[in-house]
């Protein structure tokens, strides 16, 4: 509580009168305790007025007698010889506190008298609510509003997969890039021709490469919604980038030796591809396909010296087809999409390398609720049915 100027002055020491009670006050003005004349002019010479309907603040109103004028009555009565000191406060905007020196050592401290607690217009003094209930005296709506959402809960997913898949079916708008490795042109070519009937609002666009070519330009600022790798280390790059969200694993694939319709050369397996007579092409190590080839190569213990190293699967798979090369290490989905025009001889599992395939929305992309809903179809819709149908493994 503040304390008022008149306050502040009368701090010091009262003599008892006759009859026990106070007679007169000394007032004192004492600079090096804080106490302030009630005289003190302001800023521009005037006394400073008291505001209207404030009662002045006077502490020692209770040992007053009620012949002053004045003061209020029922003063407190002192002991012969009493005397009344302040022992503390006064500064800081709290009220002085007082108390009574009576004889035999006897101390009596006397409640200061600050401003009141203000009240409400209505008369009764502002009261915190109840738990659970405003100040408008309804309950709270909080535990409603659970039970509300609780219960919304509970019907979508007793609905079952229809509500799910109108939502999914909804969110399949707009325009979406997607970039995705080489060897899953085929299987992703065939997913949008199914989206293009179930979703004729969406609108894909896709940019197929080797995934490390891909990676590098997402880095550099270029545009995608989407990004499907073939290796988790390219994936990996763009993770510790924070380019994309957290990634998934939607298929699987295994290496596989293309030679040329029939293999008129006889190849038998990775032993093979070190002889003299044969002209091999391998990916760049760079690649996810050469690196796997690197892997394969060794577990067989074959030193093979390819005569060029392409940046993707599809480049080295067109030398095979065109006839610039005997044999290449490709995977078997791009055996399988060469048709007619190459053969696959197999690579045992010892000696074989599994690749699995991340996809993963990328968050500098236009559309992210599209490229949320491209990805979940890739994961369990039918994306998962044209990836079985072009030689790709489950994911588990």
């Amino acid at each position: 509580m503040r304390p008022c100027i008149p306050c502040a002055d009368l701090i010091g020491w009262g003599r008892a009168g006759p009859g026990g009670r106070i007679g007169r006050i000394e007032q004192r003005d004492d600079s090096g305790r804080g106490a302030r004349s009630p005289r003190r002019r302001g800023l521009h010479g005037r006394v400073p007025r008291r505001r209207h309907g404030r009662r002045a603040h006077d502490p020692l109103r209770q040992l007053r007698g009620p012949h002053q004028p004045g003061r209020r009555r029922g003063g407190a009565a002192l002991p012969a010889g009493g005397r009344v000191r302040s022992v503390g406060g006064g500064h800081r905007g709290r009220p002085p506190l007082l108390a009574v020196r009576c004889p035999g050592n006897a101390r009596r401290h006397l409640r200061p008298h600050g401003r009141r607690r203000r009240r409400r217009r209505g008369g009764r003094p502002r009261r915190r609510p109840a738990a659970g209930v405003t100040r408008a005296g309804r309950p709270r709506a909080r535990g409603a509003a659970l039970a509300l959402t609780a219960a919304l809960v509970a019907g979508a997913c007793g609905s079952g997969g229809g509500a799910s898949g109108d939502r999914s079916r909804s969110a399949l708008s707009g325009s979406v890039t997607v970039f995705a490795a080489a060897s899953l042109t085929e299987a992703f070519n065939q997913e949008k021709a199914t989206l293009a009937a179930r979703a004729p609002a969406l609108s894909l666009t896709y940019s197929f490469a080797g995934s490390q070519t891909l990676a590098q330009q997402i880095i550099q600022g270029a545009r995608a919604d989407v990004f499907a790798s073939a290796d988790d280390k390219t994936m990996q790059r763009l993770v510790d980038a924070k380019l994309v969200e957290a990634p998934r694993a939607f298929a699987r694939n295994q290496l596989e030796i293309a030679v040329a319709p029939g293999n008129p050369k006889h190849v038998g397996g990775l032993s093979d591809l070190v002889r003299p007579d044969l002209v091999v092409v391998l990916e760049d190590p760079s690649v996810p396909a050469g690196s796997y080839s690197q892997q394969a190569l060794a577990r067989a213990g074959a030193r093979v010296r390819p005569r060029s190293l392409e940046l993707d699967v599809k480049s080295a798979l067109a030398k095979v087809t065109s006839g610039e090369a005997d044999a290449a290490i490709v995977y078997a989905s791009d055996v399988q999409a060469a048709g007619s025009k190459a053969s696959g001889v197999t690579i045992p599992t010892a000696q074989n390398v599994v690749a699995t395939y991340p996809i993963a929305v990328v968050r500098t992309g236009a559309n992210h609720a599209g490229a949320a809903a491209f990805v979940q179809e890739v994961l369990s819709g039918s994306g998962q049915a044209a990836l079985e149908a072009h030689g790709f493994l489950p994911a588990s």
